[in-house]
């Protein structure tokens, strides 16, 4: 397996202990698997990629809790609380779990590569 395909292997992966500690009974193998090939398809630059393993090597586990904080907050604004493993369980709530995954993810990238620039032009 190179590292590109590794780098997705492991945001899968955390995918899905965030889903399986949170949600047991959503089951996410066939959803995981759909993610992988999406983050692949994406085919993240030599930057966005070391982002991505500063996020993966983040002791304080941002991505895992922005991506729980994100989901509850959708099922909360759609009203979904109540039902969100049914929800979850759907096509659409796979559908939606991946999208927000993505989400979260380039939203960190976003950020912390704004963070790194803004260090790097005020420090010099």
């Amino acid at each position: 397996m190179d590292r590109e395909a590794d780098v997705e292997l492991l945001l899968a992966e955390i995918f899905e202990k965030v889903i399986t500690e949170n949600y047991p009974e959503v089951q996410v193998k066939k959803t995981k698997e759909t993610l992988q090939k999406r983050l692949i398809e994406k085919r993240y630059d030599v930057q966005d990629k070391a982002i991505i393993e500063l996020i993966l090597r983040d002791e304080n586990k941002i991505l895992e809790s922005s991506f729980l904080d994100t989901i509850e907050n959708r099922l909360m604004t759609q009203n979904l609380k109540e039902n969100s493993t049914e929800f979850l369980k759907s096509k659409e709530g796979e559908d939606k779990l991946i999208e927000t995954f993505i989400l979260v993810l380039e939203n960190l990238i976003d950020y912390l590569y704004n963070n790194l620039l803004n260090n790097k032009l005020f420090t010099t």
